[in-house]
């Protein structure tokens, strides 16, 4: 399994909120939390994203979450990192 995730290292603090909503009852809604390399020399990033929607015609409803989280140690001539992902989908 191959897949690249975010920059643990080279990004800044930041923390982010997205909500948004659509005809037939969709809503999405994920929030992000980033440290940036704090002083102990460790990083970490997660996310949490939720969706649901009645769907356009009988039976095709949708409701899903999913979680990505990633930890990293950045020593001198060393690098530990975890990273960790769940996530459920349920259609009609």
């Amino acid at each position: 399994v191959n897949f690249e995730s975010v920059s643990l290292r080279g990004e800044r603090p930041t923390a982010e909120v997205e909500l948004s909503a659509g005809s037939f009852g969709t809503y999405r809604g994920s929030a992000a939390v980033h440290t940036g390399l704090m002083e102990n020399n460790v990083a970490m990033y997660a996310r949490f994203t939720n969706f649901h929607s009645d769907g356009y015609k009988n039976n095709t409803a949708s409701q899903s979450y999913s979680f990505f989280g990633s930890v990293g140690y950045f020593g001198k001539k060393d690098l530990l990192k975890i990273t960790a992902f769940s996530g459920r989908s349920q259609n009609g």
